[in-house]
């Protein structure tokens, strides 16, 4: 760390920070890697189950105690529902008195993991809940006994090593334009008052999916390469807190070459950044927490499906398979509109603000809170306690039609997701941020 330092140009001196609660941080991790054959999220694993296990998958836990106390996890798999994440919460909560609304839940969007989020192609592993659950409530009470004085320092530039897959080049190279993006590359450094690192969270929005060629072994993909080089230059444990990455995919993509060439990308890219970090300001920690109603509109009526229903059956086996689940719900009965509940939450570790948001978030999205907050240091975290909701495009990305609009929702085995959905998650977590630093 005394490299880093001098090399940032920080002396010693410039790390302290009076606060009215001598800030604290407890750091853990475990495997959570599964000693079973599962089915894998993502890629449309409908039948295949994994082949063995190319690296590990892993939960962190960093829980940051300054007057208040806030928990973050992160984990390497690809969804999670909010009945799972409230069970979990709850337990931890009877474990070590944890506030339920203090816990984030953050997945890495991962599509080499064990299938979390149960939905049609590919059916949750209950067993692996289980394991999911224990290890979880483990972190949360290693996280506490590992409570030690510690100085935070944050960074952030803009990178371009993700692409807008939506309106880009998809051949697998590095020489092409990445296109609309959040382009904000952020780190989060832990330490102790004498320098010594003792973690870093890493923020940048891309999906984990550079293993498209040899996708059925479990694997933490590229985030995994991360932990593995930059935890090997810092000496100490790395999180990947994943951004509004719903149209951002790696520049490059395909085999295990490409997943380490985009891992070491990623560490190259985070220690360029920690060589422009400063402390952290302020001197106390505060959070909220909100519950939002999001409502879910059927794309056809019964009497209009029926007309319709032999184009979907025609388009391919999982069109048709959707096609078929959907008559079946229209003429059962069900509603024409689906509403349910979701959180989102905001962090405030002394001047910098953490915005958490559920769903698989779009870059405009992010860019449009980043301009509420101009100048602000500013972290955005989707993928965040509840999942099962999708895609939520802006009302911008709905003329432009294709997979985050059109088809995903079917997926996800939901009826058709609006714009008033992302307007209801992104004013709310602008109002949450603005009650935290105003």
């Amino acid at each position: 760390m005394a490299a880093l330092l001098c090399q940032m140009g920080l002396p010693r001196s410039a790390w302290g920070q009076s606060a009215s609660a001598p800030l604290q941080v407890g750091i853990a991790e475990a495997l959570i890697t599964p000693s079973w054959t599962t089915r894998l999220w993502g890629y449309d694993n409908t039948n295949h189950y994994t082949s063995g296990v190319r690296d590990d998958i892993f939960a962190k836990a960093f829980l940051f105690d300054w007057g208040k106390r806030f928990l973050v996890f992160t984990m390497d798999v690809g969804a999670i529902g909010f009945p799972l994440s409230r069970r979990i919460k709850r337990h931890i909560h009877e474990s070590t008195g944890m506030d339920e609304d203090a816990i984030m839940m953050q997945v890495t969007h991962n599509h080499s993991a064990p299938s979390v989020l149960d939905i049609p192609t590919t059916p949750a592993d209950e067993r692996f809940h289980l394991l999911l659950e224990d290890k979880l409530v483990f972190l949360a009470g290693e996280a506490k006994k590992n409570l030690a004085p510690a100085r935070l320092a944050f960074g952030q530039a803009d990178s371009y090593i993700a692409l807008n897959r939506r309106v880009g080049d998809r051949r697998n190279t590095w020489d092409k334009d990445s296109g609309p993006i959040d382009s904000a590359f952020s780190v989060l450094l832990v330490t102790s008052p004498e320098g010594k690192n003792r973690g870093v969270i890493v923020n940048y929005p891309s999906h984990p999916v550079t293993l498209r060629e040899d996708n059925e072994k479990i694997s933490a993909d590229f985030p995994g390469v991360m932990y593995r080089e930059l935890g090997r230059s810092l000496g100490c444990p790395v999180a990947y807190m994943q951004g509004c990455c719903g149209d951002m995919i790696p520049k490059v993509f395909g085999s295990e070459k490409e997943m380490e060439d985009y891992g070491r990308k990623m560490t190259s890219e985070a220690l360029r950044v920690l060589k422009k970090t400063s402390p952290i300001g302020g001197d106390s920690l505060d959070f909220r927490s909100e519950r939002v109603i999001l409502t879910f509109v059927a794309p056809y009526s019964l009497d209009d499906f029926r007309a319709h229903y032999a184009e979907f059956t025609g388009r391919g086996h999982y069109q048709g398979q959707w096609a078929e689940r959907y008559l079946r719900y229209l003429e059962d009965g069900g509603d024409l509109r689906q509403s349910r509940d979701t959180v989102v939450q905001a962090l405030r570790l002394g001047d910098l603000a953490i915005g958490i948001m559920p769903g698989e978030i779009l870059h405009l999205t992010a860019s449009l809170l980043r301009k509420q907050f101009p100048g602000r240091k500013l972290m955005l975290a989707a993928y965040s306690n509840d999942t099962s909701m999708g895609y939520l495009p802006h009302a911008d990305e709905f003329p432009r039609g294709r997979y985050e609009v059109e088809d995903a929702w079917k997926y996800y085995d939901t009826l058709r997701t609006t714009p008033d959905m992302e307007k209801s998650v992104r004013e709310t977590t602008a109002e949450l941020l603005h009650a935290l630093v105003g």
